[in-house]
């Protein structure tokens, strides 16, 4: 038997595409890796506005420079 962890949503219905999670920030977490840049870039942006973080973007930088600056701290970065 793996010791390794595996993700897991309970109680949440299910994670498959026409699941009532398929559109949760749960679900693409999940599933980032397998998401279109597009996707992913919208699951970004979810995130730093749940987080109060989107102002920090501003108009001095693009939101790609500020992503890939925040996931190479580490404050985002999915597993």
């Amino acid at each position: 038997m793996s010791k390794t962890p595996i993700p897991c949503i309970v109680g949440f219905g299910g994670v498959t595409p026409a699941g009532r999670a398929s559109h949760n920030l749960s679900h693409t977490r999940i599933t980032y890796n397998l998401e279109s840049e597009q996707n992913k870039k919208d699951y970004i942006k979810s995130v730093l506005s749940l987080c109060n973080m989107a102002d920090e973007i501003g108009e001095s930088q693009s939101f790609d420079k500020f992503a890939a600056d925040k996931e190479l701290e580490g404050c985002y970065k999915i597993h």
